[in-house]
């Protein structure tokens, strides 16, 4: 069984974009850790999983549900594929946007919204709040 050549650029797109998001991920992290230190790389973990929640939330979903929809309009030939595609990655991208910057006002606002162990690990928190637009249009 033979995948043409259309088909095989897809996959290759796809895991190109899956590619940069790990990527991505990685530099979050790397940057976080030479910021902590040694002593304070466990607080990673718990940054790092409020940088997802805070991209899920952002994120609505779109990702799976354009998934959809972007193979429809491509099956339909209609022209539609680019436009879609384009409102997609905006709406992510918005949504990613707003909900990274309700957190960071949010932290800014109120420190231990977060948990108090957060608070000293500001610098850390914001730069993966700032990351998030920029992970979940990477998807």
């Amino acid at each position: 069984m033979t995948v043409p050549l259309q088909n095989a650029r897809a996959i290759a797109l796809l895991g190109v974009a899956q590619a940069l998001a790990l990527l991505a991920g990685l530099l979050r992290w790397k940057i976080i850790a030479l910021l902590l230190g040694p002593a304070g790389v466990g607080i990673i973990g718990v940054i790092d999983q409020l940088a997802q929640v805070v991209l899920q939330l952002g994120s609505m979903s779109l990702p799976t549900v354009a998934l959809r929809f972007l193979g429809k309009a491509h099956l339909d030939g209609t022209g539609m594929f680019g436009g879609l595609y384009r409102g997609f990655r905006l709406a992510v991208l918005t949504g990613g946007l707003g909900v990274a910057a309700a957190a960071l006002g949010i932290f800014l606002l109120r420190p231990a919204a977060f948990g108090a162990g957060l608070e000293p690990n500001g610098i850390p928190l914001a730069l993966a709040l700032l990351s998030v637009p920029l992970t979940g249009s990477a998807n």
